[in-house]
């Protein structure tokens, strides 16, 4: 079974590949901002819990 990261991985690089072959619609801009949206938070989220541990 996948983990999230796996997906979200699989996900943007699905979007990257079809941005290669024609320009991505608005949903699917969203949809990647949103990934590194998530990206970032997961990254403060890792930083946050290194400190406190």
């Amino acid at each position: 079974m996948a983990t999230i990261r796996d997906q979200r991985l699989k996900l943007r690089g699905r979007l990257f590949l079809l941005g290669q072959r024609k320009p991505l619609d608005e949903h699917q801009v969203v949809a990647l901002n949103a990934l590194d949206d998530l990206d970032t938070v997961v990254e403060m989220m890792k930083r946050i819990l290194r400190t406190q541990g």
